[in-house]
């Protein structure tokens, strides 16, 4: 990502970081095909160059720490390249951070600006790092399965893969006392086909038997009848022809689905009003902005944390169901 050619002519960028969620298998051992390679990187994500102070990179590294609504911690620790840092559990997130560096162990300087590539998934806030819509410039780039395949073949030309534990990430235990309140834990997000999986067993939709109409999701897949059920009931339309099963589902996504169920009458002025009453509204994407109004409008949508709505967040199981819940109930009255 890295040394992906954005076409402004520019050397490699200092930094890149993916979000956990980004990466969704092992290489496998053996004969490596670009199906394979696939099956790590399925979104297709566009890769985006971003221009991000010292500071930003710290406070990216500090948002990898977040807290769900119940108090309990949510961890998503980014990958990264181009940088190695120090994190002490035993201090507060805001001082976690106890060392930032280059590769070569040169300090970051944070009233520096440096450059970095992340998916677009992140560049717009996704999985809480909100720091990085506050860059100072973005540039958009090639799609990250594209370079991924374009770097094995240029760097490994056939041969072996290899790589090595390089101590990019040093993370410092919290103490014995401190672990049961303290140590991080990382809350497992619902994937789109799981998310339309519960909706439509909610609704007990059974109507169809056709073979799924997305190009992604095969017709002996645990989930394929419940993805075409709600294709059948108009819940989901997919993009390009795939559905993206796998991957995460967003809280702006789960909006546009169960929006659909409702008899709304709020009108694109009312909603627009709606969204701009939250701190990060100018974050939810057009296509979302009613569709989550409604929602909140109806009382089945509430902000995440801090009066932030946190569109490209994703769901844990338990609210995404609670969110089902809310609106399959409301469509019955």
């Amino acid at each position: 990502m890295r040394q992906a050619d954005f076409g402004d002519k520019a050397s490699a960028a200092d930094f890149a970081f993916m979000n956990p969620g980004g990466i969704r298998a092992d290489l496998p051992k053996g004969d490596v095909t670009f199906a394979d390679l696939a099956k790590i990187q399925p979104f297709g994500n566009t890769l985006v160059k971003l221009s991000l102070t010292g500071q930003q990179v710290k406070t990216l590294l500090q948002q990898q720490w977040g807290t769900n609504a119940d108090g309990t911690p949510n961890t998503k620790t980014l990958q990264i390249s181009g940088l190695k840092y120090t994190a002490d559990f035993n201090k507060p997130v805001a001082e976690r951070v106890t060392s930032l560096s280059l590769e070569d162990g040169t300090p970051i300087d944070l009233g520096k600006t440096y450059t970095a590539v992340v998916n677009n998934f992140m560049a717009a806030g996704g999985d809480n790092y909100k720091v990085l819509l506050d860059a100072k410039s973005s540039l958009a780039g090639p799609i990250d399965l594209d370079v991924f395949y374009q770097y094995i073949v240029d760097t490994y030309k056939g041969g072996a893969i290899q790589a090595k534990t390089e101590g990019r990430i040093t993370n410092l235990a919290a103490s014995k006392e401190q672990t049961e309140t303290q140590t991080p834990v990382t809350i497992e997000v619902i994937s789109r086909a799981e998310f339309v999986s519960a909706l439509v067993d909610m609704l007990k939709l059974s109507e169809v038997s056709t073979a799924p109409r997305f190009k992604d999701v095969a017709a002996d897949a645990a989930y394929a009848d419940a993805i075409t059920e709600a294709a059948h009931a108009g819940l989901i339309q997919g993009y390009g022809g795939n559905f993206n099963p796998d991957r995460d589902i967003t809280r702006e996504e789960a909006a546009t689905i169960l929006a659909k169920l409702l008899n709304s009458q709020l009108s694109d002025k009312n909603a627009a009003t709606i969204i701009a009453g939250f701190g990060d509204g100018n974050t939810v994407s057009a296509y979302a902005v009613k569709c989550m109004a409604e929602l909140i409008d109806k009382g089945i949508l509430s902000a995440a944390e801090n009066h932030l709505l946190q569109p490209k967040q994703g769901l844990s199981n338990s609210d995404a169901k609670a969110l089902i819940q809310k609106a399959v109930t409301a469509k019955a009255s």
